[in-house]
């Protein structure tokens, strides 16, 4: 499995603006074929810190996904409202396993 995440800042001008981007960037890529599933948040301590997790089945799946033309708009128009360059990471997951808190 891949997991990918990524953050970025945005004014509180451009807050609205980041947050409908983010639910349709969220509503294509769960769509995807070999997306185990796409989150989009907003830092409750940080307004306008951005926080997306992905999780991929494999990287064929990221490659179709960031060949798509809705990714690249995506990443287009983010950086064009973004106080900051986003960052993205993406790990390789060998394995996972379920934690139960308390148990």
């Amino acid at each position: 499995m891949i997991l990918i995440t990524g953050t970025v800042a945005v004014a509180p001008k451009d807050r609205e603006a980041m947050l409908a981007l983010g639910r349709t960037q969220v509503a294509n890529s769960r769509a995807e074929e070999g997306n185990v599933s796409y989150g989009f948040y907003e830092d409750m301590l940080q307004p306008g810190m951005c926080v997306f997790v992905e999780r991929w089945r494999d990287q064929a799946a990221v490659n179709t996904h960031f060949a798509k033309p809705y990714s690249g708009a995506f990443v287009t128009q983010v950086r064009a409202i973004a106080l900051n360059a986003p960052a993205i990471e993406l790990y390789e997951v060998a394995g996972v396993r379920t934690i139960v808190p308390g148990g």
